[in-house]
């Protein structure tokens, strides 16, 4: 999983334009960094991994909850995950995925304190952050692997 997280890191610094490919890159790189090669991971260091991932993005982009990025997705998802990691993957994932679709959405109504939208000022309002969706979709997309393929994932 570890490896995983570190290529994909990579492929994405490497193949995405503008900002957005040092940001998610460095969200995976982050998570995989220090962790041991291993073939199965536990629910709690996924949690420990995406715990990584946040705290290295607010690090890099000086970001908080409420300046409309994608902070405001993946602080809530991360805090779920490890609040539920003892609940199982599933469970973990689920509400891991419906916390950060309501980061998501919470950021309508922000005035964005950075990146492109930051310009818009006002005019930003009434449209969510790009990164909090995209932060939504890799939870969504993640929840909705384990819906179809739960019962494949090792819990140990």
């Amino acid at each position: 999983m570890y490896e995983v997280f570190e290529t994909a890191g990579k492929t994405m610094i490497m193949s995405m334009g503008g900002a957005s490919g040092v940001i998610f890159g460095s969200l995976y790189q982050a998570g995989a960094k220090g962790m041991e090669p291993s073939p199965e991971v536990r629910p709690g260091e996924l949690a420990v991994m995406f715990r990584k991932s946040l705290e290295a993005i607010k690090e890099r982009g000086k970001a908080s909850v409420g300046d409309k990025t994608m902070v405001d997705a993946l602080e809530p998802a991360v805090c779920a995950m490890e609040e539920n990691y003892g609940d199982g993957f599933q469970q973990m994932m689920e509400k891991a995925e419906a916390c950060a679709r309501q980061g998501f959405e919470s950021t309508r109504e922000m005035t964005a304190k950075f990146g492109r939208a930051k310009s818009l000022m006002e005019r930003a309002v009434g449209y969510p952050d790009a990164g909090a969706a995209s932060v939504w979709l890799i939870f969504r997309s993640m929840k909705e692997y384990l819906a179809e393929n739960g019962s494949s994932v090792k819990e140990r």
